[in-house]
């Protein structure tokens, strides 16, 4: 008979019992499942076999992969030549431009999660970190809704945007890039050079006979996301690009927009459920990101494995980052976010909202203690809505001090274009806490899509969304700040939920 293949079984618990939320780990894991019973179909992903559950805890049985984890390779044989990382790198875009078409972001990519398969050295992709995600999940405050309290990813292999819970495409490129440098260097990520500012890092790459290889993955580390390769074909299209004799050193910074330019291709997303998105069910595309000169890609997060508060009935939650279907609201009905920044000037024009009251600022009659008029976060003239525009905000660059005497402020920033917002807590005056808002709100949108829609001092403030609506107040306390930004995102839309709120030191 021939022999059976080999098999390995992995066991997950959740780190808490309660029914609820284990009801939620059990159907996300379920529906997990079955896309990595899809994602096996590559032969560079091991196969999930069965998955099952027993005794309150969860199994997975895949294909056992013969080979040893480029972390062995290392330890076993030392730094690799440039030309043998060459082509582990290329042979692992196209696992990642595979999942990319999946709509997925696999978020844990080091050496550890990366074989050599002994049979012919091709690398195979493993430990796909949602399945560890929904095992995190827990009740984090009393009433709150359920999310996990666990950050997929590895300390230095993990891109800035990605610790603050917001991976995108190119988070995995910048994973690997940096797998690929450990495995050039024999260094981890945390001994490179690192510049406070900027947040580059710097690797000992001068005696790396392939200094195109070497300005490929400085460019795939930049900090920023925006500024890196988008998709995982536009990384491969520059590595594999051909380069004049003795000019990579000189000329590739400058040749690899260029190149990306004309390479990129946007990838199929999902919709805005999460459910529908870890099917891959392709629609028009919710968000775009730049950088640099490259053709913007489209991308989203296939899975985020938080629960929303229609799971639970709860009327809040605390995650940051913009839940995708206001992102199908706002980008992909086109005039749908764009028509309510109309309503909302018109209304003002019209006399339906005082002066001084925004979206932002439901109850002109109540004053939370402390905090003075907020701004009004729309222009008071309107455009015509074939050319919707969103203003810049004209706030002086402030240098940020430390708060004295007591106060404390706060703000919110918003991009219609993209659904992200950004926040800051704790600075000394309004125009600081507005500006910082909105350069933590460009970190992701593009720079001029952010504006500042609320404000408050020694309070705390909320933002709402919805699937064609969005809304943000302040308020006393948490409770109160919420309870004003559902108010307002439900005058413009339905199924409003809180996705963030902040409160400054009072």
């Amino acid at each position: 008979m021939p022999s059976q293949p080999i098999r390995v079984a992995k066991q997950l618990r959740p780190i808490e019992d309660q029914s609820e939320i284990y009801r939620l780990v059990q159907e996300r894991f379920q529906r997990e499942a079955v896309l990595l019973e899809e994602l096996g179909s590559n032969p560079q992903i091991p196969s999930l076999y069965a998955y099952f559950e027993e005794d309150g805890k969860f199994y997975l049985v895949q294909e056992y992969i013969e080979g040893q984890t480029l972390e062995a390779l290392l330890k076993n044989e030392g730094p690799q030549s440039a030309a043998t990382v060459r082509q582990i790198l290329v042979d692992t875009l196209d696992i990642l431009e595979f999942i990319e078409t999946k709509q997925i972001i696999h978020r844990d990519i080091k050496p550890e999660n990366i074989i050599l398969r002994a049979a012919d050295k091709k690398p195979v992709l493993i430990d796909f970190g949602a399945v560890r995600e929904i095992m995190g999940t827990q009740m984090m405050i009393s009433g709150a809704t359920p999310k996990s309290s666990i950050v997929i990813g590895t300390p230095g292999f993990m891109p800035p945007e990605q610790a603050s819970g917001r991976p995108v495409f190119s988070s995995d490129l910048y994973a690997l890039a940096l797998t690929m440098v450990y495995l050039l260097t024999g260094m981890m990520p945390q001994d490179f050079q690192h510049d406070p500012i900027t947040g580059e890092l710097t690797w000992p790459s001068q005696n790396i006979a392939d200094q195109h290889l070497v300005a490929v993955l400085n460019f795939a580390i930049k900090p920023n996301p925006k500024e890196r390769f988008m998709t995982a074909k536009a990384m491969r299209a520059a590595l594999t690009a051909a380069m004049p004799n003795n000019q990579a050193t000189e000329v590739m910074p400058e040749i690899l927009p260029t190149i990306v330019a004309s390479t990129i291709a946007t990838a199929p997303v999902g919709t805005g459920s999460n459910a529908n998105a870890a099917a891959g069910t392709p629609v028009t595309p919710p968000t775009e990101i730049t950088g640099g000169d490259q053709a913007p890609p489209t991308y989203h997060v296939a899975e985020e494995l938080s629960f929303s508060a229609a799971d639970l009935q709860q009327n809040s939650s605390k995650k940051r980052g913009a839940p995708w279907g206001l992102l199908l609201g706002l980008g992909l009905l086109g005039l749908g976010g764009y028509q309510l920044y109309q309503v909302v000037q018109q209304r003002q024009i019209a006399g339906e909202v005082q002066p001084g009251v925004t979206p932002s600022n439901p109850n002109p009659g109540t004053t939370p203690p402390g905090n003075g008029e907020n701004p009004n976060p729309n222009p008071t003239n309107p455009t015509t809505p074939a050319t919707p525009t969103t203003p810049t905000p004209t706030t002086p660059d402030p240098v940020i001090t430390a708060p004295t005497d007591g106060v404390f402020f706060g703000a919110i920033a918003f991009s219609e274009a993209t659904g992200e917002y950004g926040y800051v807590i704790d600075v000394p005056t309004q125009a600081e806490a507005e500006q910082a808002a909105v350069e933590d709100c460009e970190f992701f949108a593009a720079s001029g899509d952010c504006q500042a829609l609320v404000w408050f001092r020694n309070a705390c403030g909320a933002i709402a969304m919805g699937p064609e609506a969005y809304g943000s107040g302040w308020g006393a306390d948490i409770e109160s700040a919420e309870a004003a930004a559902l108010d307002v995102c439900s005058d413009f839309g339905s199924g409003c939920e809180v996705v963030d709120s902040i409160c400054t030191s009072q």
